[in-house]
Parts: structure tokens; sequence; C-alpha cells
């Protein structure tokens, strides 16, 4: 996916921030440090008052050290079935800036924990995850289960898997694991490249760009796919192509050298290769109104697997009035939620997901993860 520059709107933009420069100024200071008062009023909060305690550790994965944090039920009698969080794309850490906390309290509150980690990289994390592809990030999914069967309070026997966005390539690769009891699906797409085309048509279209506008942008990130997905492709190679491109009149951004190295990895995966070897209990989880991935391609895809396959129990949800992060489109809905979206996730808790998202993870974990269902993963062997 190729991204242009600005726009006339962009333009008037920065004539009216220019005239209020030093008002702008102000009340941006102003709102950054009372965001960061309440980010840090928030975290003493959650640290005093939780549903569960955290515990951190380390593993090793492909010659790095990567801390994880264990999420354990307070007030419950262990040892606990686990929920394993796989991130999506970026550099995220164990709870992803707070995303996952209001996942943990309502998987802590039905006596089920959590194991989440800092990516190659991030955090405390020792790597660099832009090196990965999809194959890397399931064998790391892998390690940490090892390190977390080595823990205490933990029923390695009931584990299973959820994951976001970028993860719908990472879980299809862990089908073959005896471990994996479940898989949770959420906001993921089938192929790298059409999700590229549908961010690119979504972005266009909230533009209302011009019928000529979309046919020549589209036809630029035809030809930088092309490019990416060839071996013979350097990251000279691309620079120059950019540098081209740019020459003519356009704005492309540039990606990083690691950037690109990351997407020539990654930019042929399509899930369909690895979704045929699933044996285990899905659901799969989406927003209404998601700008990044293509909600009915990615169901149709699935049901086209999963509901010829009797041992799959294939189950989805579409939920109305909500993002891509299945948070409440009425706080935020953008491809790339910046510092905002942040302090929301962190100030609304629970409230910022859409009704149902978080009793619909919770019901389906615990039918699948809990004593009385060990006949349910006796069906699907």
């Amino acid at each position: 996916m190729v991204n242009g520059g600005s726009n006339e709107n962009d333009k008037v933009f920065a004539v009216t921030a220019s005239r209020t420069k030093r008002g702008w100024r102000i009340s941006f200071i102003l709102l950054a440090i009372v965001s960061v008062v309440l980010l840090v009023l928030l975290v003493d909060v959650r640290d005093i008052f939780p549903e569960y305690s955290k515990t951190r550790s380390t593993f090793m994965s492909a010659g790095n050290e990567l801390h994880g944090t264990l999420v354990l039920p307070r007030e419950r009698q262990g040892p606990f079935p686990v929920v394993m969080f796989v991130h999506g794309d970026g550099p995220l850490e164990h709870d992803a800036f707070g995303y996952y906390e209001a996942m943990w309290g309502a998987l802590a509150a039905r006596g089920i924990a959590s194991f989440a980690w800092d990516k190659p990289g991030a955090g405390e994390s020792e790597g660099n995850w832009l090196e990965q592809d999809m194959q890397a990030r399931a064998d790391e999914v892998d390690a940490a289960y090892r390190h977390l069967n080595s823990l205490e309070n933990v029923a390695s026997d009931k584990v299973g898997l959820i994951g976001f966005s970028q993860a719908g390539w990472v879980l299809p690769r862990l089908a073959g694991n005896s471990w994996v009891r479940y898989m949770v699906f959420v906001s993921t797409a089938i192929n790298w490249i059409e999700q590229g085309d549908y961010m690119h048509r979504r972005r266009l279209a909230s533009k209302n760009a011009a019928k000529s506008v979309v046919e020549a942008e589209l036809a630029l990130d035809r030809f930088f796919n092309q490019l990416l997905s060839s071996d013979d492709t350097d990251y000279a190679d691309y620079v120059r192509e950019i540098e081209r491109v740019n020459a003519q009149g356009e704005r492309l951004g540039q990606m990083s050298r690691d950037r690109f190295e990351f997407v020539r990895l990654n930019i042929r995966e399509d899930a369909r290769r690895h979704l045929a070897d699933i044996r285990v209990p899905v659901l799969a989880l989406f927003g209404e109104d998601d700008l990044n991935v293509d909600v009915n391609d990615s169901i149709e895809h699935y049901r086209r697997v999963f509901d010829g396959n009797p041992q799959v129990d294939f189950t989805y949800r579409v939920f109305p009035d909500a993002t891509h992060q299945l948070s409440k489109t009425r706080y935020f809905n953008d491809q790339s939620p910046g510092l905002l979206a942040v302090l929301l996730i962190n100030v609304l808790g629970d409230d910022v997901f859409a009704a149902g998202v978080l009793d619909d993870i919770g019901n389906f974990v615990e039918k699948h993860s809990l004593p009385d269902t060990d006949e349910v993963r006796a069906d699907h062997d």
C-alpha cells in the first residue's frame, strides 16, 4: 500500500494553525500534561484495585530474551486455564497500551488467566519485531507456551489463543500444535495485499477522491506491491522508485529499511494456506465499521473453510457501531489510532468496547477451557 501526500484540507489546517500558533501550543501542552497525569493515576488505581495480579517473567525465542506477563485471577484457586494474547502490527508491549486490560479483567472474573509479552524490541524484550515473518511469530507463540508450561498456577492443558488483526496470519500456523484448545480471531484479514488495497480504498473514499485519483493511486499500489513481491528488489531499488514517482508530482511516504524488509517478508501472506489445518473451536469477531479489514471478505472465507469441516465449531459475530479495535465507533474510528484513543481506552475501560464484546470472548473461552469442557475437546479430536 502506497501512502499519499497531504491534500487541500491539510493546507487549510496549516494556515489556520499558523494564525493561532501560540494558543495552539498552550492547548497542546495542557492536553499533554492532563493526559499524562490521568494515565499515571489510572496506572496507580489499576495496580491497587484490579481483579487480577500480574507476574513478569522471561523466556527465550530465536535467541532473544522476551519479557512476558502472566495475569492471574485474584481470590481464586489455581491452576488456571490461560488465554495467550497474540499481538497485531507494531512495536507492542504486553498490554498493548492498556487495550488488553479490560479483557484480562473480564476473563479473570471467570477464573481464567491471561499471558502476553513484549514483542521483540518493544518494552523490555530483546530483538527486532520487524525482522519476523509470520512463521517466526508463530514459533515465538510456541516458545511462549513452553515457558508458560513451566509456570505455577497454570493449567497447561487448557490453553487457547486470541489474536488481533495481523495475528490472523499467525494463528492458523499453530493449528498443528496439540496444546491449542481454541482460537479467537479479532478483526483479522485474509490476504495481505488485498487488505492494503481495502484500507487505501476506504481512505480515498473518506476524502471523496475523484475516480481518476482513485484509479491512479491504486495503480501505484499495484506497481509497488509487484516491486516488493520480487525477490530481486532491494531497498535501494525501492527508494529509487519512490524518488522517481515523487519527481513526477506525487508525494509518497518512504518506508524505513526495517519496515521495507518486514513488508517484503510478509507481503505474500494469505491465511487460506493454513486455515484448513485448524481442528479446534474458532470464534471470529469483527466491527461493522472496520476501516482496516474487509469484514465480509474475511467472514466469507472463514465460512467457506470452516462450515464444511465438522471438526471445527465455528462462530462469528459482527458488532454494530464497532471499529477495527471492537471499540464503540462514537469514541474513535481511525485506521491508525493515536494518543486520544490510548487515553480513552485507559479512561473508559470496559465501556470503550462495543456491547457484547467482552461477554462473547469470556463465554467462548469459558466454554472451551473450564473443567466441564473436556468432552467438547474430545468431540473435535
